[in-house]
């Protein structure tokens, strides 16, 4: 049998002709080229081998702006508005303090939305986070939170609502917790809206159900006829409540067995 050997790779990509700049006139006068990056690869026979170039992307010039903007603009009919409507972040297995340490930095850099990481409401405070959380459920999505964490993330919500940041309150009831939500419970579904129901109460307008991550309780119909029941109460009372679902598959073909012809946003159960 003849022995192949890979005998390397060359790379040849032209150089972006931009750096952070030092001055509006810097900027004006600048441009941002792009040239044609070509690969080189090389494979053959060990006493011999063979090359081929791969043209990947054409030469293409893109103007930079005129001046400094303090947001990104949109393209075309929206240019009047920012790029972005929202900008912002997810939390981590933050205490109530860490978020408020990081609201000041997000509203100097024109940050407007912040949802904490689920975990943030798990048992954490006597674990020091991720890093040593025990191998046992840590999620008691099902008690009522204690006042002091409640009182904790009430001034959590209040700093959001000073600098213009919108709060997002995002709920797991199922990774790691020692009572997963049972979705044909009616008791464990009212646990979980008294949540919501807090977090409308302190004017929150934003809300997240995550089911990601889960091992257990995988079934997209009852997920669908769960989120649609929590949508459906806060926008009865305030009509502009807004809802996020994070879905257990964050990708797919759609042939997994896992779909339902329900939907989400509807009166679908």
């Amino acid at each position: 049998m003849t022995r192949r050997k890979f005998l390397g790779a060359a790379v040849s990509a032209g150089s972006l002709m931009a750096s952070p700049f030092q001055s509006l006139a810097e900027m004006r006068s600048s441009y941002a080229i792009l040239r044609r990056s070509e690969f080189a690869i090389r494979a053959g026979e060990a006493d011999g081998g063979t090359s081929a170039s791969i043209p990947t992307l054409p030469e293409f010039r893109v103007k930079l702006p005129q001046r400094i903007l303090p947001l990104p603009e949109g393209v075309m009919q929206y240019k009047t508005a920012p790029g972005f409507k929202l900008r912002g972040i997810k939390g981590w297995a933050w205490v109530p303090e860490q978020y408020l340490n990081t609201i000041p930095v997000m509203a100097k850099y024109r940050m407007n939305f912040l949802m904490n990481c689920y975990s943030s409401l798990w048992d954490l405070e006597v674990h020091d986070g991720w890093a040593h959380i025990p191998d046992r459920p840590v999620n008691y999505w099902y008690k009522p939170l204690s006042q002091a964490k409640k009182a904790a993330y009430e001034r959590v919500v209040q700093a959001c609502r000073r600098r213009g940041i919108e709060f997002c309150f995002s709920v797991n009831p199922i990774l790691s917790s020692d009572q997963p939500f049972d979705y044909a419970r009616p008791s464990d579904f009212e646990r979980l809206w008294r949540h919501y129901a807090w977090m409308q109460g302190l004017g929150v307008r934003w809300f997240n159900l995550s089911l990601d991550d889960i091992r257990q309780g995988i079934d997209a119909g009852v997920h669908v006829k769960t989120v649609n029941e929590i949508f459906r109460r806060l926008r009865a009372q305030d009509p502009q409540a807004q809802f996020i679902f994070t879905p257990t598959w964050y990708a797919g073909t759609g042939r997994s067995g896992t779909e339902t012809p329900a939907r989400l946003g509807t009166g679908d159960t």
